[in-house]
């Protein structure tokens, strides 16, 4: 068509000429000049249509693992462009509609291709979109090109498609939290510490504080996941971690307290003066000891927290039973403790520690002087004889002021006993001195009374 008006316009332009030659009136041709026109424009948008079509065309058989989105984007954002600097004239025309409409209807498309190809989509997301358009998709294939997708009726289902893809990126969000739980507690360990030259027979403090802190963070974590509508896929995986985690936490709990109690227990009766008055609980802690060995002995030769506290039931079978005789043995304990107190009233002053401490030393009648003025009020120090080690001499205040006893008390036997004879001496004492006071208070001035007895 083109051809056949260059022709026609060649005898225009060569009448034009002759008949400027012969001074003749030039001849117009209004069609031929509006057929130019038309034809000028028509060869742009042809052009402009070509263009888009190899390039669509093109779009098409690329492979889909090579799909640069961003750059065909920016193609169809060209094309579309220079489609509306195209005179208005043109946009009622019907090759004008086709070119709008294919290089809209792809422009549309291309969101969704840049959706499809985002990294968190997986075989199962293919899988419902293949089920939902009625094509079967094998994006794995080598030879897999967009044309696939371009010819299936995905824009028919575009809500439903691009709901798929957001739950394959809200799905590669909990993904990647759970991949990080794993990595985290996968090789977690225990740490331990030496217990009197007999092992690592103790939790670590600080470290296991830090991680019951970490279970508490990560049980955070997987109770926002559990929660989260899209996480269907990964239900039993995140269960299953809130139970280990569960249990881990439970079984901390439990070692720690059964390892405070272990180290109370183990204070007293390490102490033979303790371990002969009460026999039956001393040979209850004995095993109690043994067991505690033995789970120590487990958790160090397997450090990892997962396998020690879930995997392996060791624990989760040992510890309650020590728990329970335990706190037999405490129950027991807090019962003798009880019974020294009402034996000399004096021990209710001191805690249980420091009341322990004083029994369990009770061999050693000296050890009672750092409590002494946690059991009396003004004595600091008992004297003691030097030979006899065993006779209490005298008793000072904290102003070192000294009574001499009128009477030697023998510090033999239970605390508790010659405790009371000290007392029933230093009131016999003080009755003497007083006596003794009254006697000589006509003989002597206030002054010499004052620093010849006790204040």
């Amino acid at each position: 068509f083109s051809k056949r008006f260059d022709e026609h316009s060649a005898k225009w332009t060569s009448f034009s000429r002759g008949e400027e030659l012969f001074g003749l009136p030039v001849t117009q041709y209004p069609e031929l000049v509006e057929l130019k026109r038309e034809i000028k424009l028509l060869n742009a948008l042809y052009t402009l249509y070509n263009d888009a079509l190899a390039t669509v065309t093109g779009f098409s058989d690329i492979k889909w693992t090579d799909l640069d989105v961003e750059e065909t984007a920016e193609q169809v954002c060209d094309y579309q462009n220079r489609i509306r600097r195209l005179p208005k004239l043109m946009r009622e025309w019907e090759a004008y509609c086709e070119l709008n409409t294919m290089v809209e209807t792809f422009g549309d498309s291309l969101p969704l291709y840049q959706m499809l190809a985002h990294g968190s989509m997986r075989e199962r997301h293919w899988t419902k979109i293949s089920t939902l358009v009625g094509v079967k998709f094998d994006v794995t294939r080598e030879d897999f090109k967009l044309q696939e997708l371009m010819e299936a009726p995905l824009m028919d289902h575009k809500d439903e498609v691009e709901d798929i893809c957001n739950s394959a990126v809200k799905e590669a969000d909990i993904e990647a939290k759970m991949k990080t739980i794993e990595s985290e507690w996968v090789d977690q360990e225990f740490a331990f510490m030496e217990f009197k030259n007999r092992g690592e027979l103790l939790l670590r403090g600080e470290e296991t504080t830090e991680l019951i802190e970490h279970i508490e963070d990560t049980q955070m974590i997987l109770g926002s996941l559990v929660s989260n509508r899209y996480n269907a896929f990964f239900k039993d995986n995140l269960v299953l971690w809130a139970k280990r985690l569960s249990t881990a936490y439970e079984v901390i709990e439990e070692w720690l307290g059964v390892q405070a109690n272990w180290i109370y227990l183990e204070a007293v009766f390490s102490s033979g003066d303790i371990a002969r008055q009460l026999p039956q609980e001393a040979k209850r802690f004995q095993n109690i000891d043994k067991g505690w060995v033995k789970i120590m002995t487990t958790a160090t030769s397997n450090r990892n927290v997962i396998n020690l506290t879930y995997v392996d039931e060791t624990l989760s079978s040992i510890l309650p039973h020590l728990t329970e005789q335990l706190e037999i043995c405490q129950k027991s304990l807090a019962g003798y403790l009880e019974a020294k107190r009402n034996l000399f009233p004096r021990f209710y002053f001191v805690s249980d520690p420091v009341l322990l401490e004083i029994l369990g030393q009770q061999s050693d009648p000296s050890s009672i002087q750092p409590h002494l003025q946690s059991v009396f009020d003004s004595i600091t120090f008992i004297e003691f004889d030097r030979v006899k080690r065993t006779q209490v001499l005298s008793i000072r205040d904290n102003k070192k002021e000294t009574v001499k006893l009128s009477n030697l008390v023998d510090a033999v036997g239970n605390v508790e006993d010659w405790l009371n004879d000290l007392v029933v001496e230093m009131r016999d004492t003080i009755h003497e001195v007083l006596r003794k006071c009254c006697g000589e208070v006509d003989q002597l001035s206030l002054d010499d009374l004052a620093f010849k007895y006790c204040g």
